[in-house]
């Protein structure tokens, strides 16, 4: 088997610096994306807040091994695991049938599909597109490390007790969509400019 094997390569990268500095922004970018689907399905769809998927007590008040095997089996886990599938063994499949842009969609539909009610197929479709994009401009690894943190974050910032707001305690609605906004955006762009610019000679 040819190494790297298929399902891990992407298009070249560029600089060490430029090549860290995107890949920052690109895992920022996933979970501020999270968080602005999610505010919006609530606000202009209709949709109720998501309740959280899982039992703990909140970060600040939990035990440390409650709060590791969390984050060790609620965000390292799935996330690794997924994007293993969708975006590694799955993605490399629809890419040798269709090419890149059939793998991202592909691969993103059928992530959302996975994901129950329509708000979570909604989200994690949307997602999908974004976590592909970054797996085939960035490599898998930078794909997993994305999803990773983003199921952190969630976990980390969800309040069980009250409106089960994904905001930092002190930043608004209105704030927080503005800064979600940007920060996806500027990944957004990013991505964009990966995809569009001609591989190195």
């Amino acid at each position: 088997m040819p190494w790297p094997p298929p399902w891990t390569q992407s298009r070249p990268q560029p600089e060490r610096g430029a090549s860290a500095l995107i890949g920052a922004l690109e895992i920022l970018g996933l979970a501020a994306a999270n968080q602005l689907w999610t505010q919006l399905t609530v606000r202009f769809l209709g949709f109720e807040p998501p309740a959280p998927p899982f039992s703990i007590s909140p970060f600040s008040a939990a035990p440390p091994s409650e709060v590791v095997d969390a984050l060790l089996w609620l965000a390292f886990v799935p996330g690794v695991l997924e994007e293993l599938f969708f975006r590694g063994v799955l993605f490399a499949a629809l890419r040798s049938i269709g090419g890149p842009l059939v793998a991202v969609f592909g691969s993103a539909l059928l992530f959302g599909a996975v994901h129950g009610g329509p708000q979570q197929v909604l989200i994690a479709t949307l997602l999908g597109l974004q976590l592909g994009a970054i797996r085939e401009t960035s490599g898998l690894p930078l794909a997993i490390a994305a999803h990773v943190f983003n199921n952190a974050i969630v976990l980390a910032l969800v309040d069980h007790a009250s409106t089960h707001s994904l905001l930092p305690a002190g930043i608004s609605l209105d704030t927080g969509l503005l800064i979600a906004l940007g920060v996806c955006g500027s990944a957004w762009a990013a991505l964009w400019q990966s995809w569009h610019s001609p591989p190195p000679t």
